[in-house]
């Protein structure tokens, strides 16, 4: 059980990383910045691959894990959910308001796209 708590901690880890890269890419946006979008894109793909092997590897741990769980054990899988929970929380919020960002440049950006096509 004791690997199912280590998995679930590397998990939040990954899950902190990602935020971090989020709040990045947040304040490029803000400050103008909008190159390397492909090296922020590449960087998420990177941690979500490494979340879904290691929530495989937590499902097939607790398959395989006794009945018997300590009540320890019991309160630091609980703790580390509810980090889980938290964080997550703060990167779909920090999605959204990149996306909003993104969505925002693209309309600033789109109409001028249009003309330059038109006076080409």
């Amino acid at each position: 059980m004791q690997e199912i708590v280590e998995s679930l901690k590397k998990k939040n880890e990954i899950l902190e990383k990602f935020l971090g890269l989020n709040n990045d890419q947040l304040i490029k946006i803000n400050k103008g910045n909008y190159e390397n979008f492909s090296y922020f894109y590449s960087m998420r793909e990177g941690f979500l691959n490494s979340i879904k092997t290691l929530d495989k590897q937590i499902s097939q741990l607790s398959m395989s894990t006794e009945i018997m769980i300590s009540e320890f054990t019991q309160s630091s899988v609980r703790a580390e959910l509810a980090k889980k929970e938290r964080i997550v929380k703060l990167i779909v919020n920090k999605d959204l308001e990149i996306l909003s960002l993104i969505s925002e440049l693209k309309l600033n950006v789109g109409p001028l796209q249009d003309h330059e096509r038109e006076s080409a």
